[in-house]
């Protein structure tokens, strides 16, 4: 993800949803950071850690006749790939993943990418995914790492 160069880090609400999940890992949110000016030197930025937090679970909606099964996995800003879980989506039902609560983080202002959720079908154009998040910058956390 590029790095949000603003005044000041907000807590904005992102669209996390799509149509027709594929069968390979499509990446549906990632975490940012932020280029803000310096407080200690006029004219200066610095980067600042950024996430995405998650207000609701990640809804899933299986629109086909049969059930399907939905992966979701979390690849960290370091490589890792970390699976949450998978998911049995009935026919013509919405499962909840419960996401609510959980960040993704960006803290390495070398790396390019922060943490991304990633999520897959087990058949494609059958899910139908969404879920509330917001970017904005992690206060909370280990501050950014050169």
């Amino acid at each position: 993800m590029t790095r949000i160069t603003c005044d000041q880090p907000s807590n904005k609400p992102i669209a996390v949803r799509g149509v027709n999940l594929a069968t390979s890992a499509t990446i549906i949110a990632e975490a940012p950071d932020f280029s803000v000016p310096d407080p200690n030197d006029a004219g200066s930025r610095v980067v600042v850690a950024g996430e995405v937090w998650f207000g609701s679970p990640l809804y899933l909606y299986n629109k086909n006749a049969a059930a399907r099964t939905v992966t979701v996995s979390i690849l960290t800003e370091g490589g890792a790939t970390i699976t949450l879980g998978v998911v049995q989506v009935p026919a013509g039902e919405t499962a909840a993943f419960p996401m609510q609560g959980q960040s993704l983080l960006k803290r390495s202002s070398a790396s390019a990418d922060g943490d991304r959720l990633r999520i897959a079908a087990s058949a494609g154009a059958s899910i139908d995914f969404w879920a509330t998040a917001y970017e904005r910058r992690a206060d909370d956390h280990i501050g950014v790492t050169a």
